[in-house]
């Protein structure tokens, strides 16, 4: 992600890019990796890549249903094994063998004051990433002060966004507008 970001910046003058209007949007593996990389800009431990553009800073982060906490996934039952499996090569291994690394890729251990306002929309009934951790998340960014808004969708599972015009699709789509009006300016 730090790297896109950095391309990005580097490009924006070629693509009529505003750098200040810069947003990450992930869903599931892809809202975790968008919450590490704005959690970590600045971090001596996640060093942006090596680009002529070193800021990777963003305006805003989108996380859908992003992982907070890898223990939800690898002891989750119902999961896909190839989830599971991913999951411990993304950390080296297993809690059990590498506490640390575990402990470091989470972003919410990363959360502190300053980060971008971010936005995290989440259904109430995913089976694979609990909806407990969108309020573990939504705790750490408010103790911390930073701006953000958490829904939590009724009725709505992982991946609830691929099918158009339910309900889950339409009320965050609204959510979406009312973040982007507010934030990216």
């Amino acid at each position: 992600m730090k790297a896109a970001v950095g391309w990005v910046r580097d490009n924006t003058a070629r693509f009529g890019i505003d750098p200040a209007r810069i947003t990450l949007f992930g869903e599931s593996a892809g809202g975790h990796l968008a919450l590490m990389a704005a959690c970590t800009e600045g971090d001596p431990m996640f060093p942006p890549p090596t680009t002529p553009h070193q800021d990777t800073s963003v305006r805003t982060v989108l996380n859908f249903y992003g992982t907070t906490d890898f223990d939800d996934v690898t002891a989750n039952a119902t999961a896909p094994g190839p989830i599971r499996q991913a999951t411990q090569e993304y950390t080296g291994g297993t809690k059990a063998q590498h506490p640390d690394r575990r402990h470091a890729s989470l972003p919410v251990h990363h959360v502190r004051p300053g980060l971008p306002p971010t936005l995290t929309i989440q259904g109430e009934d995913d089976r694979l990433i609990p909806v407990s951790r969108m309020h573990l998340l939504d705790k750490a960014l408010t103790d911390a002060g930073v701006e953000h808004r958490s829904v939590e969708l009724p009725w709505s599972s992982h991946l609830f966004d691929l099918t158009r015009g339910d309900f889950a699709t339409q009320i965050s789509a609204g959510v979406l507008e009312q973040f982007r009006q507010r934030y990216a300016h």
